[in-house]
């Protein structure tokens, strides 16, 4: 989704609101900005500024003169500059140039909550999933939105970083309760070290409790399971459910 860059509308320097030793030299900036002139451009806005006496309409259309060239420039020493740096380099996937422009909207007091997500989405767009794990756990507390735990999610799965994929899904089935989210979790569970049979039941039975079980095979595990652990009336209902849900129909199916 393209980012806004922040365009200003200026009024007229020669309106009839602004004098000509303020008007003229911005008019000449402008004209200088245009050219891709800038240095020449916010001498000329300088010149203006210089001048005594000038009225609150005077005042309000220089400062929107600087904020213009910040803006057109990508001036990362102000506010408006940075924002438009950023906006632009993210549109064009310049991905490491947003990570830097990030801290300098940092330096700028630009960077929300929002900017901050987007950069951690430049360090998971550009390759470094490691650095978008750094920057999430470094900059959105123990308390992340569901947008930024999704994207650290995916970092720590490509990464082969369990710990984190689980305190990451956790939060999201809770703050969710998503199916996709409980299957992940759970698919995750049975990757443990050290899993009794009655460990591996637990999950089966929340695969089932969650609507998360899929295929012939996870329903034959639990109801194989049920069976072994002294539960058959359990197993009996596994393989109703397999049945209903059209995926236990073999000879195998009938024998249990």
């Amino acid at each position: 989704m393209p980012l806004a860059g922040g365009a200003v509308i200026l009024s007229a320097p020669a309106s009839a609101a602004v004098r000509a030793v303020v008007g003229k030299p911005l008019q000449e900036a402008q004209a200088l900005a245009a050219q891709g002139n800038y240095k020449a451009a916010m001498a000329k806005i300088n010149e203006a500024a210089a001048a005594t006496g000038k009225t609150a309409e005077e005042e309000k259309i220089i400062a929107q003169m600087k904020e213009y060239i910040a803006i057109k420039s990508g001036d990362t020493s102000t506010a408006a500059g940075a924002k438009a740096k950023f906006a632009n380099d993210y549109n064009a996937r310049n991905y490491k140039a947003v990570i830097d422009d990030g801290e300098a909207l940092r330096k700028t007091g630009g960077l929300d909550a929002a900017s901050m997500q987007i950069v951690a989405q430049a360090y998971y767009l550009s390759g470094d999933k490691q650095g978008c794990l750094r920057y999430i756990k470094s900059n959105f507390g123990k308390n992340p939105g569901d947008e930024t735990l999704a994207l650290q999610l995916r970092c720590a799965y490509d990464v082969g970083d369990d710990a984190t994929q689980r305190q990451a899904l956790e939060t999201l089935v809770a703050h969710t309760g998503k199916a996709e989210y409980w299957g992940d979790l759970l698919k995750l569970s049975e990757r443990g070290e050290g899993m009794s049979d009655h460990n591996t039941l637990d999950i089966y039975r929340l695969k089932s409790l969650t609507g998360t079980i899929n295929g012939k095979d996870e329903y034959t595990t639990l109801a194989q399971i049920a069976m072994q652990l002294g539960f058959p009336g359990e197993a009996e209902t596994v393989i109703e459910k397999g049945q209903a849900a059209k995926v236990l129909n073999d000879d195998r199916t009938n024998r249990l």
